[in-house]
């Protein structure tokens, strides 16, 4: 249910509430338009998330059908509920402000609605055969903006989908997925550290010797700037002045094929490979060590930053797999109210939604202090920034609790 209803359902729910803004926004009906998908991809301007997201869907409907054409069933659903995680989890989440029209244009709004429309629309289809009376109910709404040609009277009436090679960008999976580690490495970092994600930090740097891979990070350099928040991306190629590659050896596998080889001297030798031997033995499964031919089922490669860089209490830093990430963690008056101001506004939200006042509402706030208020101070801004009215009154005090 959490991890499969839930997603898949709040994303639909997002997807109608922003069309209706839309429709109230345009004076016009939505009406789903199929081709978007393509102008996307014509586009050399167009959002890269749309560009990811019709890659991914398309990906994933190739893959289902290809499992189900070999009767392997028990795969279907793990390649449904890995899209439905890069659906929720990246593609909603970075376009919420696109997709609820607030800084772009109308027909920016529709491309991103009508994407996620489509992407919607075909995993409900494909798994319609698994939550049969779910997909009929999410089908009968999203049928409102088919044409009357498309339409069916259940969605166990439509045929399943099929996919197109040309959509489908594998340097865009790519360089979308080498971001999405960059992030949750961070995040790691932030969370090790406590820093909580609301206090912005000074710079981030991403280190990686492959430099397209930073070619691509500098593309989609906002997301990252706003998943981290930070203020300022720093990129660098060279690994070895902060990284260290070690190996250790898979003793069985060793074992078996040394014999009496794997010995002392043979580990004394693998303790001593250089970074660039470690990463040409990850490129080509094999280098010899103490005389020994060695293949990469034989030995367990490490990657970490090095002691100089991890003694540095400036910097927090991790390594993962894809991903070398390090984060400045100095702090200054400027960055400390920031953080501030959005846990105000954060407790502010969290108020209004428990109490039920919309943010459209006239809010009344009282002060203690001689009865006025100060439109300047923090908590005013934040309530000016909402749309929030303030109003002053010396008849009933704020009490303290």
């Amino acid at each position: 249910m959490r991890d499969i209803f839930l997603p898949w359902y709040n994303s639909y729910r997002f997807c109608i509430q922003n069309i209706q803004r839309w429709e109230k926004r345009s004076g016009k009906n939505f009406l789903f338009n199929p081709e978007t998908k393509y102008a996307v991809f014509k586009n050399k301007k167009a959002n890269i998330m749309d560009r990811y997201i019709v890659t991914a869907c398309q990906d994933m409907i190739k893959q289902v059908r290809h499992e189900m054409d070999n009767y392997r069933l028990y795969n279907v659903l793990r390649h449904i509920l890995s899209f439905l995680e890069n659906l929720t989890n990246w593609y909603v989440r970075l376009n919420r402000p696109r997709m609820k029209g607030e800084s772009n244009s109308a027909d920016d709004q529709f491309t991103s609605l009508n994407i996620l429309f489509e992407v919607l629309l075909r995993t409900t289809q494909l798994i319609s055969p698994v939550t049969p009376f779910l997909s009929e109910h999410i089908y009968f709404n999203l049928r409102n903006g088919l044409t009357e040609k498309d339409k069916t009277d259940s969605i166990h009436f439509t045929e399943m989908p099929t996919f197109d090679e040309k959509l489908i960008d594998q340097h865009t999976k790519v360089m979308i997925e080498n971001m999405q580690d960059a992030i949750e490495t961070g995040r790691v970092v932030r969370d090790g550290l406590k820093l909580s994600s609301k206090y912005p930090l000074q710079k981030v740097k991403l280190i990686d010797a492959d430099q397209a891979v930073l070619d691509g990070f500098k593309k989609i350099e906002s997301y990252i700037k706003e998943e981290l928040n930070c203020m300022e991306v720093e990129y660098e190629t060279d690994e070895d002045k902060y990284l260290q590659y070690t190996a250790e050896p898979e003793r069985q596998a060793c074992g078996k094929a040394l014999g009496k080889k794997f010995n002392n001297d043979f580990k004394t030798e693998l303790s001593k490979l250089t970074n660039d031997q470690v990463k040409k033995f990850m490129k080509t499964g094999k280098i010899k060590v103490n005389g020994c031919d060695v293949t990469e089922e034989m030995l367990k490669i490490n990657k970490d930053f090095s002691k100089k860089v991890l003694d540095d209490h400036l910097w927090g830093q991790k390594a993962s797999s894809k991903s070398n990430v390090m984060l400045n963690i100095e702090f200054n008056d400027e960055m400390l109210g920031m953080g501030r101001s959005r846990e105000v506004t954060n407790r502010v939200q969290r108020l209004r939604k428990t109490t039920g006042i919309s943010i459209e509402d006239q809010i009344e706030i009282y002060y203690e202090f001689a009865g006025q208020a100060n439109e300047n101070s923090l908590l005013g801004q934040v309530m000016k920034k909402h749309g929030a009215k303030i109003e002053t009154t010396t008849k009933m005090p704020l009490a303290h609790k």
